[in-house]
C-alpha cells in the first residue's frame, strides 16, 4: 500500500514528465482503434442494402490495418522505450536519493512499474473514449461513399478493441521489462555524459557548406520537376535528404557567426545566452534532424495525397457516370470484320428494353474511328515541347474517337446546357480523363492542326465542357482524348467506333436491378449482343470501383501519414527533453543573477519554436518538389480540391505538431523553475 501511495504522488508531482508519454499512448490507443474499426461499416445499414462488393472491401480493408497496426506497434514500442530511457535519466537523482534512503533494488522497480502503469491506464481510456468518438465519424462518412441514406446509430467493434489492447498491453510490459534492466545501470548517474565537442574549421565550412545543400536541393529539385523515373525519383529523394543534412551544418556553422556580428541583437535580453543553446542543440542532433525532416516529409506526402484523394471521390464518380446505365459495343473488340452495325444495334435495343416504366428517357450514340491515332498525338506533343506521359505512349496505333457534334450536343442537352456551334474546319479536343487532361489543354493551347478524313482541322483552344459519351466502370487511357467535329465532315465510309445505349433511370426506380435484368438477357452465348463483346456499365458499380480503391488507399495514406508525424514529434520532444546538464546550470545560474522569469522563459519558448521550425519547413519544401512529382503519375491526384487538401492537411499537421511542441516546452519549463543548487 505504502509503494501505491508513493506511486499516485510522483505521478502527481511528476506529471509534465509523464505528460508526453501520456500523450503518445492516449493518440496511439485512438489511431488503433479508429484504423481497425473500419470494418463495422455494415452495422449501419443491412447487409442487404450494401453492394455486393462492399464485404469484400471491408475485409480487404481490416487485413490492411492489421497488418499495417502490426508494424505501428513496433514502431512505436521502440518510440516509448526510448522515451522511458530518457524519463529515466532525467530522474536518475531521485532515484539515487531513494538508494540512499535505504529502498531496495526491487521496491523501486516496483515503484516505476506502478507509475507507468497508473498513466498507462489513463491514457487507455483516454485513448479508448477519443477513439470511439472519431470511429462514429470515420465509420459514417465512409458508409455515405457506398449507401446513399446512412441510417445512424452507435457502432462498436469488439475485434478492434481487442487488437487495440494487445497491442497497448505489448507495449506496455516490453517497457516495464526494459525498465528493470535500464535502471540498475542508470539510476545512480546524476550528470550525463557532456557531448564531445567538436572542432569545426569554419572558413572552409562557411563557403562549402551551403553552396553544396544548394547544389544538392537544386539537381533534386531538377529530377522530380523534370520525366520521373522510378530510379530518378530515388535519387532525387537522398538529394534532398543530403540538401537538408547541409543546410543544418550550415546554419551551424554560418549563422551564429553573422548573428554575433550584430551587437544590437545579442546584447538584447537572452540572445546571445539562447543563440549559444541553440546552436549546440542544432549541431549536437544534425543527424536527428535530417531523419525528423525525412520522416516528416514522407507524412505529410502521404497525409496530401490521401485527403486530396478523398476530396476527389464525389467529383471523379460525377465525371464517370453521365447516365444510370450504359450498353457499349466497341467495334475493335469483335476485329476486323465485325458485321454488327448500327441498325443492328438499334434493333436489338429495340429488342432488349425491358417492358418496365422505370427508364425516364434513353439515347443511343454512335462514334468513329479516325485516322488521327495515339501516335500521332504524341508526335504532336513532341512536337510542342509537352511531356508526353508514358500511358499514351503505350497506346501506340490506337485511334482517338470521334463524336459528332449532334451527338455531342445531345450530352449537352441532358445536362441543362447549351448546343454548341462549330464552323468548317473546326474541331474540339479534349479528355474524359483527369489524369491527361492537363497535357490535352496544354496541347490546345498551342492551336494545333491536324489530319483527320484527309483534311486539316484546327483544334479550337478551350472547350466548354468535356463529356463521356456513356457511363464507364472506371478510367482508362483510351479516353484521354476525344474529337468532336461537325456531322458533315464525318464521311460516308468512315468506320465506325463504338454503339453506346445509354438510360436515364426514374429517382425511385434501381440501377443494380435494372443493369441485372439486362446482364441476364445478354448472357445467352447465342444472343447477337453476347456474340460481338457488348457490355454493361452502371452507376451504382462504377460508384463501387471507383470509391473502393479509392477509400483502400486514403485509409492507408491517413494512417501512414499521422504515424509518422507523430513519431516525429515524440522523437523531436524526447530529444530536447534529454538532461542536458549545461541547460540546468545556466538556468540555475541565470536565476541566481536575478533574470526575471518570464525573460527565461520567453527564451527557452524560442529555442524550442526553433527546433521545431527547422524540421518542418525542411520537410515542407521537399513535399511541395515530391508532391509536384507525384501528381504527373498518380492516376487518382486531381486538382481542383488543392486548396482544400492543403487547408485540412495543415490543420491536422498543426493539430499533432503543435500539441507535443506545447508538451515540450511545458516540461522544458518546468525543469527551469525547479533546477538544483549550483
Amino acid at each position: 500500500m505504502l509503494y501505491h501511495k508513493l506511486a499516485y504522488k510522483n505521478v502527481r508531482a511528476s506529471f509534465h514528465d509523464y505528460l508526453l508519454y501520456f500523450l503518445t499512448l492516449a493518440l496511439t490507443v485512438s489511431l488503433f482503434y479508429c484504423f481497425n474499426a473500419s470494418g463495422t461499416l455494415q452495422l449501419l445499414s443491412d447487409l442487404d442494402d450494401l453492394p455486393a462488393s462492399i464485404p469484400q472491401l471491408l475485409d480487404t480493408l481490416s487485413e490492411m490495418m492489421h497488418t499495417l497496426s502490426a508494424v505501428v506497434t513496433v514502431i512505436l514500442a521502440v518510440l516509448v522505450l526510448y522515451a522511458n530511457r530518457i524519463f529515466i535519466l532525467r530522474r536518475s537523482a531521485e532515484f539515487a536519493l531513494y538508494y540512499v534512503l535505504g529502498m531496495r533494488q526491487r521496491h523501486l522497480t516496483l515503484v516505476l512499474m506502478l507509475e507507468a502503469l497508473y498513466v498507462a491506464l489513463l491514457a487507455l481510456g483516454a485513448g479508448l473514449l477519443m477513439g470511439i468518438l472519431f470511429s462514429q465519424i470515420i465509420c459514417t462518412f465512409t458508409a455515405s461513399l457506398f449507401i446513399t441514406h446512412v441510417e445512424y446509430h452507435f457502432v462498436f467493434s469488439p475485434m478492434a478493441l481487442v487488437l487495440t489492447l494487445a497491442a497497448f498491453c505489448a507495449i506496455f510490459f516490453i517497457t516495464a521489462s526494459v525498465n528493470v534492466l535500464l535502471l540498475p545501470r542508470r539510476s545512480l548517474s546524476s550528470q550525463p555524459p557532456r557531448p564531445k565537442q567538436r572542432r569545426w574549421r569554419k572558413r572552409c565550412l562557411s563557403f562549402l557548406l551551403p553552396l553544396a545543400a544548394f547544389l544538392c536541393f537544386v539537381s533534386g529539385a531538377l529530377l522530380l520537376l523534370s520525366e520521373v523515373t522510378r530510379m530518378r525519383f530515388l535519387i532525387a529523394l537522398l538529394l534532398l535528404a543530403l540538401a537538408n543534412g547541409l543546410l543544418l551544418c550550415a546554419l551551424c556553422t554560418d549563422l551564429p557567426r553573422l548573428l554575433k556580428k550584430s551587437r544590437s541583437f545579442c546584447y538584447r535580453g537572452l540572445h546571445l545566452l539562447s543563440l549559444q543553446q541553440l546552436y549546440q542543440q542544432i549541431r549536437t542532433n544534425i543527424g536527428s534532424f535530417t531523419i525528423l525532416s525525412c520522416m516528416l516529409t514522407v507524412g505529410i506526402t502521404f497525409l496530401f495525397s490521401g485527403l486530396c484523394i478523398s476530396n476527389n471521390l464525389n467529383s471523379e464518380v460525377d465525371s464517370l457516370t453521365p447516365y444510370s446505365f450504359s450498353l457499349i459495343h466497341r467495334y475493335e473488340l469483335g476485329g476486323s470484320t465485325d458485321p454488327f452495325d448500327w441498325r443492328s444495334f438499334s434493333d436489338e435495343i429495340e429488342r432488349l428494353r425491358p417492358a418496365t416504366d422505370t427508364i425516364s428517357y434513353e439515347r443511343t450514340l454512335h462514334t468513329f474511328r479516325s485516322e488521327f491515332t495515339y501516335d500521332k498525338l504524341c508526335e504532336l506533343l513532341e512536337e510542342n515541347h509537352i511531356y508526353i506521359p508514358w500511358e499514351l505512349a503505350m497506346l501506340e496505333d490506337t485511334p482517338i474517337e470521334v463524336i459528332p457534334l449532334s451527338a455531342y450536343n445531345q450530352l449537352r442537352r441532358d445536362k441543362g446546357l447549351e448546343e454548341i456551334r462549330l464552323k468548317g474546319g473546326e474541331a474540339l479536343l479534349y479528355s474524359c480523363n483527369s489524369r491527361f487532361s492537363a497535357t490535352i489543354h496544354e496541347l490546345r493551347a498551342r492551336h494545333p492542326h491536324i489530319m483527320l478524313y484527309a483534311r486539316s482541322i484546327r483544334i479550337l483552344p478551350s472547350v466548354p465542357q468535356p463529356l463521356r459519351p456513356s457511363t464507364v466502370g472506371e478510367s482508362s487511357p483510351e479516353d484521354a482524348a476525344v474529337l468532336v467535329v461537325s456531322d458533315g465532315m464525318i464521311p460516308v465510309h468512315a468506320r465506325s467506333y463504338a454503339d453506346y445505349w445509354n438510360v436515364e433511370l426514374s429517382a425511385n426506380a434501381s440501377t443494380r436491378e435494372f443493369a441485372l435484368l439486362v446482364d441476364e438477357q445478354i448472357a445467352d452465348p447465342d444472343d447477337p449482343l453476347s456474340m460481338y463483346h457488348v457490355y454493361t456499365a452502371n452507376r451504382d458499380e462504377s460508384h463501387e470501383n471507383s470509391i473502393g480503391s479509392s477509400v483502400l488507399f486514403t485509409y492507408v495514406s491517413l494512417y501512414i501519414g499521422i504515424i509518422l508525424i507523430i513519431s516525429a514529434g515524440i522523437i523531436l520532444a524526447l530529444k530536447l527533453l534529454a538532461p542536458l546538464y549545461n541547460d540546468a546550470r545556466s538556468h540555475a545560474l541565470l536565476e541566481k543573477l536575478g533574470t526575471p522569469q518570464r525573460m527565461r522563459r520567453q527564451a527557452l519558448f524560442v529555442q524550442t519554436l526553433i527546433c521545431f521550425a527547422i524540421p518542418l519547413i525542411l520537410a515542407i519544401a521537399d513535399s511541395i518538389l515530391i508532391l509536384k512529382a507525384l501528381s504527373a503519375i498518380l492516376y487518382e491526384f486531381g486538382k481542383g480540391s488543392y486548396g482544400l487538401t492543403f487547408v485540412q492537411c495543415a490543420l491536422i499537421i498543426l493539430f499533432l505538431y503543435a500539441g507535443y511542441f506545447a508538451v515540450t516546452y511545458y516540461s522544458r519549463r518546468s525543469l527551469t523553475t525547479t533546477t538544483d543548487p549550483l
